[in-house]
């Protein structure tokens, strides 16, 4: 499970993120953050790493991106 839209500082995040931990759920350690570098992006009609490669953003979506590659390998 990918938790998106996180914004850092909020107590509802990690309440969340503990609900699933108690769940069981498997987690990506990579968090998708509320930045809006996304929605530029997407009105631009480009991924987040077109638009701004060295962004928070495009970083953490790389990271994201890399989690299922490792799993597969």
């Amino acid at each position: 499970m990918l938790l998106n839209q996180v914004q850092t500082g909020m107590l509802i995040n990690r309440a969340v993120h503990e609900q699933l931990v108690d769940l069981r759920y498997p987690l990506f350690e990579t968090v998708l953050h509320f930045y809006v570098t996304y929605k530029e992006a997407i009105a631009a009609g480009l991924s987040v790493i077109e638009y701004s490669r060295r962004s928070k953003a495009a970083t953490e979506m790389l990271a994201f991106f890399a989690e299922p590659k490792e799993v597969v390998r």
